[in-house]
């Protein structure tokens, strides 16, 4: 048992302690419970409170049954946790992001990655991943505009499945309950953004 405790008594790491510390602002600004929070969530109060205090990372299933129930835009919610903000490019400039961009967070077998971005432009995000659960359903405001880039993905909309390969994009109204996985459990990669 004191192993067990000496484990979970010292945080992942600096990105762990960003996220716990936004999760636990957001519920606190919707006057939540961390009790609250874990039976809207479906996950354990003990689970959800190492998560706050940075000793646990959840995975992308949790994060996302988390972030419904937070009522918080996923995009948004990792957007506050990089150290890159939109560039206001000016005239006759441009702005170059090399490599890998903005990296937004791992879960699993799933990353996301933000692309050069501007004030006066939707966010561009491309997410990369090989995860076979859909995980929940992610619930934000706007329209979602998703292009497969590759692999073979299967998006989860409403009560229906719809099958994208590389090349083919979709907008949907991202009112509507939503998630993505592999079609065939190899990676796949997409570009998506939100009005």
């Amino acid at each position: 048992m004191a192993a067990g405790a000496k484990r979970n008594s010292v945080p992942l790491d600096d990105r762990a302690v960003a996220m716990g510390a936004r999760m636990r602002m957001l519920r606190v600004k919707r006057s939540m419970t961390l009790s609250e929070l874990a039976a809207k969530a479906g996950l354990s109060h003990p689970f959800l409170s190492l998560v706050e205090r940075g000793m646990a990372r959840p995975s992308m299933t949790s994060f996302s049954s988390i972030l419904t129930a937070l009522e918080s835009d996923p995009i948004e919610f990792l957007l506050d946790l990089t150290d890159s903000a939109p560039v206001d490019v000016p005239p006759g400039g441009l702005h170059i992001v090399r490599g890998q961009g903005a990296q937004l967070d791992h879960y699993g077998d799933a990353s996301a990655r933000r692309l050069a971005a501007s004030p006066r432009l939707p966010l561009l995000v491309e997410y990369s991943g090989a995860n076979v659960d859909e995980g929940s359903h992610l619930v934000h405001h706007g329209d979602e505009f998703l292009y497969a880039i590759e692999g073979a993905l299967m998006l989860h909309l409403g009560g229906g499945e719809h099958l994208l390969q590389a090349g083919d994009s979709v907008v949907y109204d991202a009112q509507t309950p939503h998630s993505w996985r592999s079609a065939d459990g190899a990676p796949f990669r997409v570009l998506t953004t939100h009005s």
